[in-house]
C-alpha cells in the first residue's frame, strides 16, 4: 500500500521545512508552545510562506 498525506498543515511545514537554514531545525510556534520546556530555542521572526496569507511565526532550535 502506498499513503500520501495532503492538507494545509502539510504545506506548512514544507514551507517551515523549506526556509531552515542547512543542518538548523525551523517549527511552528504552536510546536513550541508543546515543547518549549524540553529544548532549547529561539524565536525566529515571522515567516511568509506560499499559499498562506497570514505570516506564520517560527522558532529555531539553538544548538
Amino acid at each position: 500500500m502506498d499513503y500520501t498525506i495532503i492538507g494545509s498543515n502539510v504545506n506548512l511545514a514544507s514551507r517551515i521545512q523549506a526556509q531552515a537554514k542547512p543542518g538548523g531545525i525551523l517549527i511552528s510556534h504552536a510546536t513550541w508552545a508543546l515543547v518549549k520546556s524540553d529544548f532549547p530555542l529561539t524565536a525566529s521572526g515571522d515567516l511568509e510562506a506560499k499559499g498562506f496569507y497570514k505570516k506564520v511565526k517560527s522558532t529555531r532550535w539553538m544548538n
